[in-house]
């Protein structure tokens, strides 16, 4: 029997049936002693005694079972809410809002412009402080940091977190590694020379965790 099709209806038919027909059935005539259980009087307290246990056993067992759907639906929920919110970031960095190569552009455009005033080259003994414009600088990083959420919100899945590990691994490395790495090696070579050390320092770091967690070798 398919008890997954019983609706609601059918089994209140079929309990009503078994109260209305069961009762009668016990308090006839048995034709042996062993399937007496009395006469009218003493049938509800003896199916009460029999049955009570296995009642309450079963409505523990209800109990249980609802709790763990309960659980269960709570966490789909869950994975869903962070399925939708991995695809918002996602989609946010596949616009590359903040146009990586042109703050890249910019980085070397300001470097090279602070040299050429000075007329001082690279490897100089007392080279210039480098200004870099901060917006640039914040912009970068705060897209490190959109992926770093997404990282953190991708491990937190259950289902399809290999598939949105390598679908942020793909955008990465054609959208942003070259970008990133080009931003890396100019900033590290003016880092102790520039007024925003401590920023470029947190960037660099960034840059490099993302470069170790989507390496160009592996897939």
């Amino acid at each position: 029997m398919n008890f997954s099709k019983i609706n609601t209806i059918q089994l209140i038919l079929i309990l009503g049936l078994i109260i209305l027909f069961i009762p009668p059935l016990l308090i006839k005539p048995s034709f042996l002693d062993f399937f007496s259980l009395g006469n009218e009087n003493e049938i509800g307290d003896t199916l009460g005694g029999i049955t009570s246990p296995f009642i309450n056993s079963i409505a523990a067992i209800l109990v249980f079972i609802a709790f763990k759907e309960q659980v269960n639906a709570n966490n789909l929920i869950k994975e869903q809410q962070y399925f939708q919110h991995i695809q918002e970031q996602i989609y946010r960095l596949e616009d590359e809002y903040i146009n990586l190569a042109e703050i890249s552009d910019n980085i070397e455009r300001d470097i090279s412009i602070m040299y050429d005033k000075r007329n001082i080259t690279f490897g100089d003994s007392n080279p210039p402080k480098v200004i870099i414009n901060h917006e640039d600088l914040n912009k970068v990083l705060y897209s490190t940091v959109i992926f770093q959420q997404t990282i953190d919100l991708i491990n937190k899945l259950e289902n399809n977190k290999e598939f949105m590990q390598n679908k942020l691994k793909l955008l990465y490395l054609i959208i942003y590694r070259d970008n990133y790495l080009k931003i890396y090696r100019t900033l590290k070579s003016v880092i102790e020379n520039s007024d925003s050390e401590l920023q470029i320092s947190e960037l660099l770091l960034k840059i490099k965790k993302l470069q170790e967690l989507f390496p160009l070798n592996k897939t």
